[in-house]
């Protein structure tokens, strides 16, 4: 199991789909259908063309890995009724305020480096996040983390997205998680937060993030912000 669970927390079947805490053997699923609908479509990836066609980031997939082979990691994917992998909810379990992304590390060859368009994101999503300390504001010791929220790109599931983040929080709760944090880069999956009782702590506009004086992502309508939320 990639976390643990409770006995009836295994499946939960919704109309059209069921969800299902994702096993070891579902990794290789994982990463492929984040690497399909996740890494091109998501809007910040996608204003700086993150990933071309035909192309593979090793870094982007040791990463994930990393986050899913975690006893505590909650991993929550949605198959229709052939089996098929509709989306996922993928929550980390923070215990500090973390550091910043580490991106430069030990030598290691060119092709597992972290890429540059790469760092670009995660130095966003840290700058996002600096003035957020959890810990103290909350007063709590863990929470979840929303790390990723992802819907097939191809096939519109209405209201997919928000039951996965439901189930999410029903989940942590039952785990005794009373805190969760997510960033919105998407202006649907900032509704989403919104809708199940997220409140905004900080936002920041596209258009006025800039590096060296240039604006880093040229991300097109509606997403104009990036937002980050709280649900405690």
């Amino acid at each position: 199991m990639q976390a643990k669970s409770t006995k009836n927390s295994e499946t939960h079947k919704m109309s059209g789909y069921t969800f299902h805490h994702a096993k070891v053997e579902d990794n290789k699923l994982i990463l492929d259908f984040l690497n399909e609908h996740f890494v091109p479509y998501e809007p910040i990836n996608c204003a700086i063309n993150l990933c071309e066609a035909g192309y593979r980031m090793p870094y982007f997939d040791a990463w994930v890995k990393g986050f899913i082979e975690k006893k505590d990691t909650l991993v929550i994917l949605a198959r229709d009724e052939k089996e098929e992998l509709l989306g996922m909810i993928i929550i980390e379990i923070e215990k500090s305020r973390k550091m910043p992304s580490q991106t430069t590390e030990n030598p290691c060859p060119r092709f597992e480096r972290c890429p540059e368009k790469l760092t670009k994101i995660f130095n966003f999503l840290d700058w996002l996040k600096r003035d957020l300390d959890v810990q103290k504001e909350y007063k709590v010791e863990e929470w979840g983390d929303i790390m990723i929220l992802a819907c097939r790109s191809d096939t519109r599931v209405p209201g997919l997205g928000t039951a996965l983040v439901k189930e999410g929080i029903r989940v942590m709760e039952d785990r005794g998680f009373s805190v969760l944090t997510g960033t919105a880069t998407s202006h649907f999956s900032g509704r989403i937060f919104q809708k199940l009782g997220f409140h905004e702590v900080s936002a920041q506009s596209y258009e006025e993030y800039r590096v060296d004086g240039e604006v880093v992502f040229k991300t097109a309508a509606p997403h104009t912000h990036a937002r980050q939320f709280v649900r405690s």
